[in-house]
């Protein structure tokens, strides 16, 4: 063990890499992206109900897994220890929201274990507790110099109370209770991945019949132009179609900026539509489509994926590297014990 000769000398450790601009893209990204998507959802609820993109539920519901998985990741990177200083006193614990002073009388025990950050690697963890068993900090190997740090805790905490304070990790009960809420939390996120996914593939799977449709049995005609006009820079046309059988269809596209400016005086424009549904119709040139009929493949195994995580995270079960191995473990206790 490391002896420390000058105790009254603080220490400080800060952690590896750049937290806060990981915090910044983590949270601001994430940010981003969900007023994005709140924009979407403001839009489609605004648009008249016969205009209203087919896919574009879809669209959002894919697209929402990433401010999910950024926000999330943020939100645990709050909690991360940032900056670790010790002095005769105790230990000063610095995150990006708080700051906590536990002095050196207060710690009772100190565990090391290993912990899975979120949706990422297992870390060596150093664990304080108290004479109540209660965790009072949590402290990562994503720390600089962490095993130096590791020795000056236990020296200076084992001078303080005159004994050592660490727990043999052998005989360190698993703590069930932690386990069943991780798995709650991140089940839940899987399970709001899972339904993105599936929304992206179902919105996908009915683009792609709607494409087929087209090509199997289109035809032309004329529908009137009702409105032409721009919000902000983009180009919007709101047309109606009358079908053979009388009845009349409305929808509002977006376009692409020529072919709008070429409509500016006109009264009509071509169209194509689905014989055996004329509600299906669309611009036959001009008109601004975001491909989305072959995400279902992506979304199909996506869903499986983030499906299967989302069963086997609420059954308890987990993996964890121990030594350089990969460990199955069910509610934190390794299933070959």
């Amino acid at each position: 063990m490391l002896v420390d000769l000058d105790q009254d000398q603080p220490r400080t450790y800060v952690a590896r890499g750049n937290p806060k601009l990981e915090l910044m893209l983590t949270l601001g990204g994430g940010t981003l992206f969900l007023i994005v998507i709140i924009l979407m959802v403001i839009a489609l609820f605004n648009a008249p109900a016969a205009g209203a993109s087919g896919r574009q539920p879809g669209i959002i519901g894919g697209f929402s897994v990433i401010p999910i998985m950024l926000i999330a990741r943020g939100l645990f990177a709050m909690r991360n220890i940032t900056r670790v200083t010790l002095d005769k006193n105790g230990i000063a614990l610095e995150s990006p929201i708080s700051f906590k002073m536990i002095p050196w009388t207060q710690i009772e025990r100190i565990q090391k274990k290993d912990r899975g950050s979120f949706m990422g690697e297992n870390h060596e963890t150093l664990i304080l507790l108290d004479a109540k068993g209660k965790e009072l900090a949590q402290i990562r190997d994503t720390l600089d110099r962490f095993p130096d740090l590791i020795q000056q805790i236990e020296y200076r905490s084992a001078a303080a109370r005159g004994t050592s304070l660490i727990d043999d990790s052998e005989d360190i009960p698993v703590d069930t209770r932690k386990a069943r809420r991780r798995a709650k939390l991140v089940g839940s996120l899987f399970a709001l991945l899972t339904l993105g996914m599936m929304a992206g593939t179902v919105a996908s799977f009915v683009e792609l019949s709607r494409e087929r449709k087209f090509a199997a049995e289109s035809a032309r005609g004329e529908a009137k132009i009702v409105r032409h006009y721009m919000v902000r820079q983009t180009p919007y046309l709101e047309f109606e179609f009358t079908d053979p059988g009388g009845h009349a269809h409305n929808r509002v596209t977006m376009m692409e900026m020529g072919p709008w400016e070429e409509l500016t005086r006109s009264k009509t424009v071509a169209i194509e539509y689905v014989r055996s549904d004329p509600s299906l119709f669309r611009l036959t040139k001009g008109e601004d489509h975001v491909g989305f009929s072959y995400f279902w493949l992506i979304g199909l195994i996506a869903s499986l994926l983030f499906g299967a995580g989302t069963v086997f995270t609420f059954l308890g079960y987990d993996l964890k590297t121990k030594g350089g191995v990969f460990q199955v473990t069910r509610w934190g206790v390794p299933l070959d014990d």
